[in-house]
């Protein structure tokens, strides 16, 4: 155990996670802005996917950013 370090706990956390069935992805791979740090697209498809059901088709409006007081 004296070679478990941190890249090693983020390894087992992965394979952790391809066992349950999700996929890695890199960082590096997913299209997005660098300042953005929520994945809109991904968000409302797993929102869509999840309320389907009780009727949600789809999302009207973006929400916005408060503003600063």
């Amino acid at each position: 155990m004296a070679n478990f370090n941190e890249h090693a706990l983020e390894m087992s956390i992965m394979e952790l996670f391809k066992d349950e069935g999700y996929t890695y992805v890199s960082g590096d791979q997913i299209h997005r802005e660098r300042t953005e740090v929520l994945l809109t697209d991904d968000l409302k498809q797993y929102l869509y996917n999840r309320y389907a059901k009780d009727g949600i088709a789809s999302v009207k409006s973006r929400s916005r950013k408060p503003e600063r007081a």
